[in-house]
């Protein structure tokens, strides 16, 4: 493992405990939000986020991706975790609640907040589609002919 991987996954750990422990912390506010289901939702979206970058801050080595494509997954996670928490504390906050009629109702922000709050949340689902579409690319195995030209290099090594 290279130093600059050591260093991108202890990042991504301490990101994951940071967003776990804003998670905690805006769980207390759950009742004073002006939309206290989205509140809640805020609060859930951190503590799975932070247990989420945690997880792929231990799979990171294993990810046979370049170094551009690494640069773009981790970008896309902190992101997508971070930026979806903090609309849905934004909504609950604002009264935003348009997109979610099941959860709250009638209740509506006004025409910016409702927009920035759509807006927002389809940019955070574009980036964690992406990063697991990129994750599960990073994780495959490697093909049959990668693995037979391996099994070659390997044998003609071991040749005296």
């Amino acid at each position: 493992m290279t130093r600059q991987s050591q260093a991108t996954q202890r990042a991504l750990t301490q990101a994951g405990v940071a967003l776990f422990l804003i998670g905690l912390i805006t769980g207390f506010f759950i009742h004073g939000a002006l939309l206290p289901r989205l509140a809640l939702g805020a609060h859930l979206m951190a503590i799975m986020g932070g247990i989420f970058m945690i997880a792929l801050g231990s799979i990171w080595p294993q990810l046979k991706l370049g170094s551009v494509e690494l640069r773009i997954a981790l970008g896309l996670a902190v992101y997508g975790l971070y930026a979806g928490w903090l609309v849905y504390l934004l909504a609950s906050i604002w009264n935003a609640g348009g997109m979610f009629p099941l959860a709250v109702g009638q209740r509506g922000g006004t025409a910016f907040e409702e927009a920035f709050v759509m807006t927002s949340l389809m940019t955070v689902a574009g980036a964690l589609i992406g990063l697991c579409l990129l994750l599960l690319w990073g994780l495959r195995r490697d093909s049959p002919e990668a693995k037979a030209a391996e099994a070659h290099s390997e044998q003609t090594r071991r040749r005296p």
